[in-house]
């Protein structure tokens, strides 16, 4: 089953790299494109491709889900080029950052145009799709804001976990709502976005787990404060317990997804959680 999630992943990020590079070449004239294709240049596409799969286990077709999966792609995309520029983080994905490379005013006016671009491409699902997209850059925004200034009325864990269910855990979320909304199945909406909610706090507690060291953010120390307290096991502990719920969630979805949790988070840390 992992292999299986591994090239259902696989799969998805080659169409959504094609379609992405597509769509940006035919929206923006060419000095835009060049900063926007930057921008959104590499990754694992874990958002868009959550999107994807959501649809298809819950019976639609991935196809028509795809215009979502491009507008989590954009939206992530801006958030990670406003978040280097913050953090003054001078690299991504072993590259120059954006505002390195393109400048900080081109990359500052890029980002901002992919959001509304992304709301744009959601229209087709509707007011729940636009109002959720909308909803979640506002609640992204503000985990930016805590992860420089601190969360108002919480230290160590407690606010950790606010600016990490904030800028992570919401566009999870996000992407399973979306992949329900595209299927048609509304009536599972509510679950779709706890799951993906929970698997979201999981990945990024893997992948704070797994990069202790090399963030310099202040959710990262604040991370760092936590495994001093609880230790890795502590962590694996946590770990282990949002992978429960979200697995019991996935149940109520389908096979697929209760199975995706375990598996996603393990072949992010390389060891089975």
């Amino acid at each position: 089953m992992q292999e299986d999630i591994r090239r259902a992943v696989e799969r998805w990020r080659r169409v959504i790299d094609k379609e992405l590079e597509e769509l940006i070449r035919n929206s923006y004239e060419e000095r835009v494109a060049d900063v926007a294709k930057y921008i959104v240049d590499g990754g694992k596409r874990l958002r868009g491709s959550l999107a994807l799969l959501v649809s298809e286990a819950l019976g639609g077709n991935p196809w028509d889900t795809l215009p979502a999966a491009l507008a989590l792609e954009l939206v992530h995309a801006a958030s990670l080029s406003i978040d280097d520029i913050i953090d003054e983080d001078l690299e991504r994905r072993g590259k120059p950052s954006s505002w390195v490379a393109k400048g900080l005013g081109n990359t500052v006016m890029v980002s901002n145009l992919l959001i509304p671009h992304a709301i744009s491409l959601v229209k087709r699902y509707g007011r729940l799709a636009i109002d959720k997209v909308v909803e979640v850059w506002w609640v992204i925004s503000k985990g930016e804001i805590w992860d420089v200034h601190g969360v108002p009325g919480k230290r160590g864990y407690e606010a950790y976990e606010a600016i990490i269910e904030a800028k992570t855990a919401s566009l999870f979320a996000l992407s399973a709502y979306l992949g329900a909304l595209a299927a048609g199945r509304d009536q599972l909406l509510r679950e779709a976005w706890r799951y993906g909610f929970l698997l979201g706090k999981a990945y990024q507690i893997a992948d704070d787990l797994k990069d202790v060291e090399t963030d310099k953010s202040f959710s990262a120390k604040l991370f760092r404060e936590w495994m001093s307290e609880v230790g890795r096991d502590g962590i694996i502990k946590k770990l282990r317990e949002l992978i429960a719920e979200s697995e019991r969630l996935g149940e109520k979805l389908s096979p697929l997804l209760a199975s995706f949790p375990r598996k996603g988070v393990s072949l992010l840390l390389g060891v089975e959680v």
